[in-house]
């Protein structure tokens, strides 16, 4: 944990010297990274604003820069009241005592699906209020599959004969190298990426080496070797746009390709990924984005104020119609029935598995990949690799931690 506090001492360090009476605003700050959802956002400060006399200060920031810029500008009081932004940033924001824990008077109600509420709990405590969540899902095209598979076997199956029949059709396409993708399939089988004790991560109990982990790995490498289905060089983007020229009979992606999808005239379903072979639920990793807490917060009664509104029902249901991703309270789920996809999304996010927010998960990630790539290719056996793998990764996080 040593080498964490320094590197983002480190970071911190560069706002040294800075003026913190440069921000003397007479308004709620709330910076967020959010593209589609911002007109939302506007509208929604706008009614709170018109509702309660209390000024906002909006700045929408660019998201690959928002969470630097928070570390740098929050100890130096030039920061936001408010930050929205993903679970995933909640170890490294806490941990540099950045964060406030949300008050007891503005914690989730039951009404929130529970994954949500685990999503932004770090080390037992919640650190934001979740707005909506998105996952993984098979985008499958009703017309090359008119029927969705029971079972990862029978996708498989048929995935094959579509291709074997039509060479230029892709059956079943991802990016089997990027863990997030592949997820699910490791999941099935039993794997973790980071365990609990006592209600918190413990970032030394990992589950990338176990009997299930290689299982995992090995059904992708068939899916490049044996099946042919997926080639090198895959990702993401060539699978949205195979998709949507109407080349792919199935995907896997998330909610924000709906927009997409549906401009394309592609006849689509949103399906949950089935059964394994050996019968396990593959759960994709659940990503939740929420309003943030700055621990030093200016405006700290009006900004919980503006959270309890941007939090609502119809705050909520607004911002799912903008992005297609599911909103987490059951009175905004109730809402958005209409829509199948979303509710689909919904679905297989409340079964699905919290990305972590402990800073330790940031050194499984890029080992993973790599490993994966030297197994899909037939370069390194899925046992050996992932031993080897799991390794380096334990070093890593000795390093970070300790």
């Amino acid at each position: 944990m040593r080498r964490v506090l320094f590197l983002i001492a480190l970071l911190l360090s560069t706002c040294v010297g800075c003026s913190s009476t440069s921000n003397q605003v007479d308004a709620v700050r709330l910076w967020t990274g959010l593209d589609a959802e911002y007109p939302v956002i506007e509208r929604v400060v706008a009614d709170f604003q018109q509702q309660t006399g209390i000024q906002v200060q909006l700045l929408k920031v660019p998201f690959e820069q928002l969470r630097n810029k928070f570390l740098i500008a929050a100890p130096a009081d030039l920061g936001p009241d408010l930050v929205i932004g993903p679970q995933d940033w909640l170890g490294v924001l806490a941990t540099a005592g950045q964060l406030e824990p949300i008050p007891q008077e503005a914690l989730p109600g039951e009404d929130f699906v529970p994954v949500s509420v685990q999503a932004v709990t770090f080390q037992g405590q919640v650190y934001s209020v979740p707005l909506f969540m998105e996952c993984n899902a098979l985008f499958r095209n009703t017309r090359l599959m008119p029927e969705r598979p029971l079972s990862i076997p029978e996708l498989v199956e048929r995935a094959t004969a579509i291709q074997q029949a039509d060479p230029t059709l892709k059956g079943f396409y991802f990016d089997l190298q990027d863990p997030y993708f592949s997820w699910p399939f490791f999941s099935a089988e039993g794997a973790w990426l980071l365990g609990e004790k006592d209600g918190k991560t413990d970032p030394y109990d990992i589950g990338i080496y176990t009997p299930g982990s290689v299982r995992a790995a090995e059904f992708l490498r068939s899916l490049r070797q044996d099946s042919h289905l997926i080639p090198p060089g895959a990702s993401e983007n060539i699978s949205r746009t195979l998709f949507q020229e109407g080349r792919a009979a199935v995907i896997i992606n998330g909610p924000w390709m709906l927009k997409d999808a549906k401009a394309a005239g592609i006849p689509y379903a949103v399906d949950p990924f089935p059964p394994s072979a050996s019968g396990g639920q593959p759960r994709p990793l659940v990503g939740v984005q929420g309003i943030m807490l700055n621990r030093r917060a200016t405006h700290r009664t009006e900004a919980l104020k503006l959270m309890e509104h941007l939090a609502s029902v119809e705050s909520m249901v607004a911002l799912s119609q903008a992005s297609g991703r599911p909103p987490v309270r059951r009175g905004a789920l109730e809402r958005i029935q209409g829509d199948p996809d979303i509710t689909t999304f919904a679905r297989i996010a409340e079964q699905g598995t919290p990305m972590p927010s402990h800073p330790a998960v940031n050194a499984i990630w890029v080992p993973l990949k790599s490993a994966l790539e030297l197994i899909t290719t037939g370069k390194s056996p899925a046992d050996r690799e992932l031993r080897e793998t799991d390794e380096r990764i334990r070093q890593k996080i000795q390093m970070m931690l300790e």
